[in-house]
C-alpha cells in the first residue's frame, strides 16, 4: 500500500482511541499528517515516546484543509460541540470524510459538519485501547462497527481497505445494544474480578500471587467461550445441579459477604437458564433461588 495513493489522516484527539488508531493506521502505510491533543502531558509523552512530526496542540487549518479524511476522538459528551467548532473553520469540508468513535453516538450528532459539505459516518472500533498506543496488539483482528449513509460506509471501506473483512454495518438504533454488549464483555469481568478478589481478602497470599494463580482459569474460561459459546462453556455446580454446593455458597455470602449475595442469585439464574440442564434440574434450582431470594 503506498502512501501516495490514500487520502491525508487527521485526527482531533489524541487519547488511548486517536493516538491507538494512528500508530496503527501509520504502520498500514496511510500518512497522518496532524493529530490534535490539548492536554500537556498527554501530548509530551507522545511526543517524547513516538517523534511524531504531526503532533498538534491546536487546529492547524492548513493541516484541516489538505486531511481528506478527519477523526474526531475526544470524549463522547464533546463531539457534537468539536463538530461545531470545526463546521466553523474556513475549510473547504466538500469531499471530506468525517468520523467519530463513539459507540453510542450516531453519525448524525456531525451534522453541523454534514451541512457544510462532509460526509460523515461512525467508526466504532469493537476493542478497548491501551493508554500506550504501543501496548495494542490485537489490532489487526479487531472489527469496527460503521454506521452512516450507505454511499459514504462505501467509502470508508475503500479507505480502509486492509481492514474489509472486519467492518459491520448498523443502523443507528442497534449501537446501544452493540455498544452494551461491548460493555459487558470488556468491563464487567472487571467488577466480577474484584469481587473474586474481596472474597480470599486476608488469605496469606499477595495480589500479585492472586492473578498467578488465577490466570490459567480465567484464560481457559475465556478461550472456552470464544470456542464453544456461552453453553458450551459452562461449567461448576450448575452444570451437575448441585444443589448442596449451591446452598453452601449462598449461605456462606449471606454470612460473610451480603454485598455480593444479588450478584451471585443474578449471574446463577441466567447460567441455569442457559444450561443443558434437564427441564426439572432447571426448576428445581431456580425454585432454590428464588425461594433463597424470597427469605434473604
Amino acid at each position: 500500500m503506498s502512501s501516495h495513493a490514500m487520502p491525508n489522516l487527521c485526527f482531533v484527539g489524541g487519547g488511548r482511541t486517536g493516538a491507538s488508531l494512528a500508530f496503527f493506521f501509520l504502520r498500514q502505510g496511510l500518512p497522518v499528517i496532524s493529530l490534535i491533543e490539548k492536554n500537556p502531558d498527554r501530548l509530551n509523552f507522545l511526543k517524547k515516546e513516538f517523534q511524531w512530526n504531526f503532533l498538534d496542540h491546536q487546529i492547524d487549518p492548513q493541516k484541516l484543509s489538505a486531511a481528506s479524511v478527519v477523526f474526531i476522538t475526544v470524549r463522547d459528551d464533546h463531539i457534537m460541540e468539536m463538530a461545531v467548532t470545526l463546521s466553523k473553520i474556513k475549510v473547504n469540508w466538500k469531499n471530506k470524510l468525517v468520523l467519530h468513535c463513539s459507540g453510542t453516538l450516531s453519525s448524525l450528532v456531525l451534522n453541523p459538519l454534514q451541512e457544510v459539505g462532509a460526509e460523515i459516518a461512525s467508526f466504532h472500533p469493537i476493542y478497548s485501547f491501551s493508554l500506550d498506543p504501543r501496548e495494542n496488539r490485537l489490532l489487526n483482528d479487531v472489527w469496527f462497527n460503521l454506521e452512516g449513509e450507505p454511499e459514504t460506509l462505501d467509502r470508508v471501506e475503500k479507505i480502509f481497505t486492509f481492514k474489509k473483512d472486519k467492518f459491520i454495518r448498523i443502523k443507528a438504533d442497534q449501537k446501544q445494544a452493540l455498544h452494551l454488549a461491548c460493555v459487558f464483555y470488556s468491563n464487567f469481568y472487571i467488577a466480577l474480578a474484584q469481587m473474586s478478589h474481596d472474597l480470599i481478602e486476608g488469605f496469606p497470599i499477595s495480589e500479585k500471587e492472586v492473578f498467578r494463580i488465577f490466570r490459567p482459569l480465567l484464560q481457559s474460561s475465556v478461550e472456552q467461550v470464544l470456542e464453544h459459546g456461552p453453553t458450551g462453556a459452562l461449567t461448576g455446580p450448575i452444570t451437575r445441579a448441585d444443589r448442596k454446593t449451591l446452598s453452601a455458597h449462598l449461605d456462606y455470602l449471606r454470612d460473610h459477604h451480603p454485598d455480593l449475595l444479588s450478584v451471585y442469585i443474578i449471574f446463577s439464574q441466567r447460567l441455569i437458564s442457559i444450561s443443558n440442564l434437564s427441564p426439572k434440574d432447571k426448576t428445581d434450582l431456580t425454585m432454590l433461588f428464588q425461594n433463597y431470594k424470597s427469605n434473604f
